[in-house]
């Protein structure tokens, strides 16, 4: 595993102890804190890079995440995106259109797993940082 260090300014060590007071990471365990900031800003970065924009809400009020090199990475999946074109011969476009108009019959054990995750009531799984064995 590797170590670095890294010079501290009185106002990014504000920002770190913040951030562990809020997040109930005691001071002295700056390791703790490193590998939960690497996840969220992993969250963050994956995101970003496909192309969603990060927002917090609070009743009707909506703030996004603004950084520029956020949206240096949006631009470029916007950009990916741009590129992306399909082109369908006329029977292609017949057998389209006639597969979207019948329904779609799944496989039981799919359609289960499908019916599971859409149900209202499911909870998303928490982020956890798992330590290699």
């Amino acid at each position: 595993m590797s170590e670095f260090h890294i010079k501290m300014t009185p106002q990014l060590e504000h920002m770190l102890e913040y951030i562990s007071e809020r997040l109930g990471i005691a001071s002295h365990n700056q390791a703790e804190l490193l590998r939960e900031l690497a996840t969220l800003g992993y969250w963050v970065v994956f995101q970003s890079e496909n192309g969603f924009t990060i927002q917090a809400q609070k009743g009707d009020e909506v703030q996004r995440l603004e950084h520029h090199l956020l949206h240096q990475l949006l631009q470029q999946a916007e950009e990916r995106e741009e590129h992306v074109r399909i082109t369908l011969l006329s029977d292609e476009v017949e057998r389209l259109e006639k597969m979207m108009h019948e329904p779609i019959a799944l496989a039981p054990a799919l359609d289960g797993v499908l019916r599971r995750i859409s149900r209202r009531e499911r909870t998303l799984p928490t982020l956890q940082w798992i330590e290699p064995q």
